[in-house]
Parts: structure tokens; sequence; C-alpha cells
């Protein structure tokens, strides 16, 4: 369930990276 978790915020973190603005600070 953690790890569920961590890969959300994993996935979100380069997806805003990726993105040209980072929403998430």
């Amino acid at each position: 369930v953690a790890a569920t978790g961590a890969t959300i915020s994993v996935v979100l973190f380069v997806i805003t990276a990726d993105s040209d603005s980072v929403n998430l600070g």
C-alpha cells in the first residue's frame, strides 16, 4: 500500500519535471 503511494509520487514528480511548468513544489 505504501509502495503504491510512493510510486504515484514519483510518477507525478516525473510528469511535472517533464513539463515546462512545475506545479508541484
